[in-house]
């Protein structure tokens, strides 16, 4: 039987859509580099901070794709590049919110910004043991944390993106998907029409299932997906039940006679 198309974004978008949602986007990691920028000032531990900067490059990538969704961008390679530019707005702000909370002072302008590091790199600013970073080392370290911040923006915009699926019909996104199963393990991660219907109900305690997660656009039911996922469950000698789950299969095209015939399957709650 052949296997069900995946579906894809078609890259369409408009500009008042792309400014709208950049403009979404810069002002929610403005507003969070003001917390990411006090936690860098007052967390005393290095290790601790690379977690901070973790986290702000992900904050950043949630906000560009929030955004750009709100403006209706549909194009991989323009949320990408927009989360960069998006992570290196946010950098800046958090260096204008880290002067402020260092010296009082509110340095907005790159000229007044630029002069406040070059003199702090001359004395350094923080130190790792004995060593305090100064000049070009505490350079190369700024430059990771910009590069670390860009690159989790964008691979977190991208991975939200492509969780996400517009029907061009109706000018929409789809709404959240319905959950069926439990249900017998796939054997396959390219499955067919008749593969999915002949999945069969599974014991809601049994050690390996799989999970369908349908979608259909409320307005013309015209585009509809369905995504597979395998749950195995492993219990501990202390009795502990835990679960990992892996994507089979996403966002594959099915015609809205197979989507009605899978939603009667058992519901996940």
């Amino acid at each position: 039987m052949p296997s069900l198309q995946r579906y894809r974004h078609s890259g369409a978008y408009s500009l008042p859509g792309l400014l709208t949602g950049l403009a979404i986007a810069v002002g929610i990691s403005a507003a969070a580099s003001v917390p990411y920028a006090f936690a860098l000032r007052y967390i005393p531990f290095a290790f601790v901070n690379c977690f901070v900067v973790f986290a702000f490059g992900l904050v950043v990538g949630f906000a560009t794709a929030y955004g750009l969704k709100r403006g209706g961008v549909r194009n991989t390679r323009i949320v990408i590049v927009c989360a960069v530019l998006v992570g290196a707005f946010a950098d800046y702000f958090g260096w204008v919110a880290w002067l402020f909370a260092v010296s009082g002072q509110v340095l907005i302008a790159p000229s007044h910004v630029r002069a406040a590091l070059s003199s702090l790199a001359e004395t350094g600013v923080w130190s790792i043991g004995q060593a305090k970073p100064t000049g070009t080392f505490l350079y190369l370290i700024w430059t990771s944390e910009l590069v670390a911040i860009c690159f989790l923006a964008a691979f977190m915009a991208h991975s939200r993106f492509g969780e996400q699926a517009f029907c061009e019909s109706c000018k929409r996104w789809l709404p959240e998907p319905t959950k069926v199963g439990p249900l017998e393990p796939l054997s396959t991660s390219d499955p067919g029409p008749d593969t999915l219907l002949a999945l069969k109900p599974m014991p809601v305690d049994s050690p390996r299932v799989t999970l369908l997660e349908l979608r259909s656009c409320p307005s013309c039911t015209a585009l509809n997906l369905v995504t597979g996922k395998s749950v195995v469950t492993s219990v501990d000698a202390n009795g502990k039940r835990s679960s990992r789950e892996t994507t089979l299969f996403q966002d594959r095209l099915v015609d809205t006679a197979l989507l009605h015939t899978l939603l009667q399957g058992p519901r996940v709650v």
